[in-house]
């Protein structure tokens, strides 16, 4: 599913800011008010490079990122699991909860090929020492991929399992998510 910076990322932002870190949302390329076509385009090659692009103009930006940076500062489901994921989209996107007049509400068919091809799992070993954080809904489809990203990490690793909550919950609902990544990136920065 494809979102705009007003949707999730926002949340996270505030969420940080307000406890003193300096954060960016961006729209990734063929989201939002970014360029780009088709519009609604998941490709995660591109995100890495547009994540990477942030961090350059955090660096050049803003005083004491480069120094975090240098020191070390998916979705999907299957069988039974892709009804409810889609249910639990549909209930996150499509209603007033975050629905956003940029956000295109559709994924062009040559989004598949892209995601399919990407293998985020790849260099997961290769973080350490930097610390690794995985978050996720107890009740997610998604849960899976956590479990596997934290099993092929290195130490520091950690993997938390939010009770009762799905995918999509741990979008808006920082109840458990938020002070954790705090916590983590106060320790991680430190």
């Amino acid at each position: 599913m494809t979102g705009v910076k007003e949707q999730t990322t926002t949340h996270y932002a505030q969420h940080l800011h307000a406890a003193g870190f300096t954060t960016l949302t961006f729209d990734a390329a063929y989201q939002g008010s970014s360029t780009g076509n088709p519009r609604g385009l998941e490709d995660p090659f591109q995100r890495v490079e547009d994540i990477k692009s942030a961090v350059t103009y955090l660096s050049t930006s803003v005083p004491g990122v480069l120094e975090m940076v240098q020191e070390g500062g998916g979705e999907g489901g299957g069988g039974d699991n892709v009804d409810s994921f889609f249910k639990a989209a549909a209930e996150y996107y499509a209603t007033e909860r975050e629905r956003h007049e940029r956000s295109t509400q559709r994924v062009p068919l040559q989004s598949c090929d892209r995601m399919v091809v990407y293998d985020s799992f790849a260099f997961m070993r290769l973080i350490a020492p930097r610390p690794v954080l995985m978050i996720a809904g107890e009740e997610a489809e998604t849960l899976h991929y956590s479990e596997e990203a934290v099993r092929l990490a290195r130490e520091p690793k950690e993997l938390l399992v939010v009770s009762g909550m799905g995918h999509f919950d741990l979008y808006d609902r920082l109840e458990v998510s938020g002070p954790k990544l705090v916590r983590f990136f106060r320790e991680a920065l430190a």
